[in-house]
């Protein structure tokens, strides 16, 4: 299951590597002056919150959502999908805000996909969240270690090392292999 992650995490941090580079290139393209663009994207982002709020921010409130209650995996590909569309709108448009979280979000909604696929008990839940968390950073700035070294700072143990370090090698070969350029 750890390899799985470690796949699925890859390819959604190649896909988050693309989605910047196409979106960047968009606003490029549309030569669109801050003062014209920060209102749209105030726009689309009241839009998106009237709709699915847990969309907006860094995603903390999320993933502490994930872990209490039970998420369909429909909902779960829902969010994944926003978020990696809505982070890149947002950042590449100039208005503030990053990719640290969100992309740990990412992480976080890919692990727990592959943990519903898994059908093994509650108690691995949070293992699969944390695995895909480091994984995605991993896929997304190529620095494994960093990306191990964070996430088990988050979790203050050093229980999951091996398996981050196994997920977050598989997750840096997909990135490799795929020759997508890291962030």
């Amino acid at each position: 299951w750890v390899a799985l992650v470690g796949l699925i995490a890859g390819l959604v941090g190649i896909l988050f590597n693309h989605f910047m580079e196409w979106t960047r290139r968009f606003f490029a393209w549309t030569r669109l002056k801050p003062i014209y663009l920060v209102p749209l994207i105030f726009m689309l982002t009241v839009v998106v919150g009237l709709f699915s709020p847990e969309l907006l921010g860094g995603g903390h409130h999320l993933v502490e959502h994930m872990v209490v209650g039970p998420i369909s995996v429909g909902m779960l590909v829902f969010w994944l999908i926003g978020k990696l569309v809505f982070t890149s709108i947002s950042y590449n448009s100039g208005v503030q805000g990053g990719i640290f979280l969100p992309v740990l979000v990412l992480g976080a909604i890919s692990g727990l996909l592959v943990y519903h696929i898994s059908g093994l008990e509650p108690v691995y839940m949070v293992n699969f969240i944390l695995l895909g968390m480091s994984a995605v950073m991993t896929a997304v700035v190529r620095a494994p270690i960093m990306s191990i070294v964070l996430v088990m700072e988050m979790t203050g143990s050093f229980t999951h090392l091996i398996m981050l370090s196994f997920a977050s090698i598989i997750a840096f070969i997909v990135g490799e292999i795929t020759r997508t350029e890291p962030i």
